[in-house]
This record gives C-alpha cells, sequence and structure tokens, in this order.
C-alpha cells in the first residue's frame, strides 16, 4: 500500500512540475498599461506585518490605496 501512495505521489508531482507556467510577462505589461491609461493602478504588496510594495519606491505607492 505504501508504494501505491508513493507511486501517486511522484505521478502528481510529476504534473505539477510539467504544468506550464501561467504567468506571462508581456501579458503582464499590456495589463499595466491598461491600468495606467485606466488610472486603477495597482501595486503587489509583499509581507505580512511590515508589509512593502515590491519595485516600487514606498513613498509613490503609499499615494494609492491597498486594495
Amino acid at each position: 500500500m505504501k508504494i501505491f501512495i508513493v507511486l501517486i505521489l511522484a505521478l502528481v508531482s510529476g504534473f505539477c512540475v510539467a504544468a506550464e507556467p501561467t504567468w506571462n510577462p508581456a501579458d503582464a505589461v499590456k495589463e499595466a498599461e491598461q491600468d495606467i491609461r485606466t488610472g486603477h493602478i495597482k501595486f503587489y504588496w509583499a509581507g505580512s506585518v511590515a508589509s512593502f510594495p515590491v519595485g516600487v519606491p514606498f513613498d509613490v505607492a503609499k499615494k494609492y490605496p491597498k486594495g
């Protein structure tokens, strides 16, 4: 029974590794340009207690609402 479980886990892991990425940099650029045109700018905030915007100066990002 243990071998069956290990084989199933290996099979599922193989599918996860072989999956195509869903994030496309070209799509991200298009979405960002559209957000800027419409005025709905979004920033990615990382962290839990002391969150910060990734790749953007804090002074710039704090002018926009977190959402």
